[in-house]
């Protein structure tokens, strides 16, 4: 948008929106100046709309836009005409909430990029725009093709400046990696290993490794690594990031902290617990105090010193630290929900395992029901909270709920995340123990056999797990054989 009143008094936008319209009343509807004067008309009311928030001049601003686009004959100028009526539409849907405006703004950006040439100065920026237009569709709807649509923008681009070429490369891992939370596909995480090296790469030459923009990215390919199940190497990244962010913003600064807390789960992956108590009771002290008690980092920091306790059966002290979590007399509102899910169906897992079983169950029926509603059917996190329910219902010996829910969610892992994945090799264990407590032993060897072939075809495998799933499948087919001779 043009700017030239910014700054103006607001009698001075007053005129300005007055004349263009008496200019509007006095010319005819083809005179080529209709399509500049309701451009100009726009612009007047956009900056008074910046002055006064009032919506009744951002409507007029909209609509008169829109009319300038209507008269324009112009492609380079309906382009522009066009990114400034995204713009002004997406604005607005952040008061309106209508997926009516978020549908012209997405309407529009594309429409603008249809018109700008490939070799175009503005060609990059407005592509650019479309992917980060369609991110937020995705983030708003939900949905894979509003998703898709943005991946599909970032590849088109093709940058010769390599910075440019960095954040594009930047961007479209980070779609990947959306893509991977939504479908669980290992080829997104293959590709974006692949295209957030070069990113790495790029910046470290041209910014240097201590620059904030290339440690954001060095941080990003940590997290690559650690959905493709590579801690070492994660923790590699997170710990370059943590030191040299200590050094550029302290202690207990957000990026800082993140940095640490990303370390404490990639420390908890590689087994290293001692590792996790010390340094995520340290990281969560420093994220109550400078982020509070509800925010993301906080949450996720929690998630990982509970589940150390857990994993070295410390079940009073992980309940601690969840509960102190959940407490709702601070008076806050929750930050982040996907982080208070974890933590939610950490505690209902660690309630099991002390006894309180039904106080376990119903939270983790809770998250579940939420993580359904806000995520899906299919989400690895929704899928995750199956698990848990899964394991409530053995727990309680419940064989027949046990079941009804193992039996969905081990094939949605399948479809979502393939049978190669540890995800899927736990529920079909649990699934499998079910069964054995409802008497189907042939079942609940079957199911055991495809985990155990999948494990010994499998790139990595725990080794311990691996000799359990035999134990536990020799000693079914034993039961088996000993009731085929008690038959006879």
């Amino acid at each position: 948008m043009r700017r030239s009143l910014e700054g103006g008094a607001s009698t001075d936008l007053d005129t300005a929106v007055a004349a263009n319209k008496q200019i509007l009343e006095l010319i005819e509807s083809d005179d080529p100046l209709r399509a500049t004067t309701e451009s100009d008309l726009a612009d007047a009311l956009v900056l008074r709309f910046e002055s006064t928030s009032l919506t009744d001049d951002l409507n007029a601003a909209i609509d008169a836009i829109k009319r300038a686009i209507a008269l324009d004959p112009d492609d380079e100028h309906r382009a522009t005409l066009l990114i400034n009526f995204g713009y002004l539409v997406g604005n607005r849907f952040k008061e309106s909430g209508s997926l009516g405006d978020l549908d012209d703004e997405s309407d529009a950006i594309k429409r603008a990029v249809s018109l700008t040439p490939e070799g175009h100065p503005d060609r990059e920026r407005r592509v650019t725009i479309l992917a980060r237009v369609m991110q937020h569709r995705f983030e708003v709807t939900g949905s894979r093709s509003d998703l898709q649509s943005a991946i599909t923008a970032i590849l088109s681009l093709h940058s010769d400046d390599p910075l440019s070429r960095a954040t594009e490369l930047a961007g479209l891992t980070e779609y990947l990696l959306h893509r991977f939370g939504m479908e669980g596909s290992r080829h997104d995480l293959n590709e974006a290993l692949k295209l957030q090296t070069e990113a790495v790469d790029i910046l470290t030459w041209n910014l240097g490794f201590k620059d904030a923009e290339t440690l954001r990215s060095i941080q990003t390919l940590g997290q690559v690594h650690h959905n493709l199940g590579n801690f070492k190497e994660a923790a590699k990244s997170y710990r370059e990031c943590w030191e040299q962010r200590k050094k550029l913003f302290g202690d207990e600064h957000h990026d800082t902290l993140d940095s640490m807390s990303h370390l404490v789960g990639a420390y908890y992956n590689v087994g290293k617990t001692d590792g996790v108590i010390k340094l995520g009771d340290q990281c969560l002290k420093r994220c109550v105090k400078a982020l509070g008690r509800r925010h993301s980092i906080t949450l996720t920091t929690t998630h990982w010193v509970m589940a150390t306790y857990y994993k070295t059966r410390k079940y009073r002290q992980a309940i601690k630290v969840g509960e102190e979590c959940l407490r709702n007399d601070e008076g806050m509102e929750m930050a982040d929900n996907s982080g208070m899910w974890v933590v939610m169906n950490s505690l209902g897992l660690t309630y099991l395992e002390v006894g309180e079983e039904e106080k376990g169950e119903r939270l983790i029926e809770k998250c579940l029901n939420e993580r359904r509603q806000f995520l899906g059917e299919k989400h690895p996190d929704t899928l995750q909270s199956m698990q848990a329910l899964m394991e409530a219902h053995v727990k309680r010996n419940r064989a027949d709920e046990a079941i009804s829910v193992g039996v969905s969610c081990v094939e949605m892992r399948k479809m979502t995340l393939g049978l190669d994945h540890e995800a899927t090799w736990r529920s079909m264990t649990t699934l499998a123990r079910a069964y054995k407590m409802k008497g189907r032993l042939a079942d609940a060897g079957r199911v055991l056999r495809k985990v155990s072939e999948s494990m010994q075809n499998a790139e990595r495998c725990d080794k311990g797990e691996m000799e359990a799933v035999s134990k536990n499948l020799a000693l079914i087919c034993n039961q088996l054989k000993d009731m085929s001779i008690s038959a006879k």
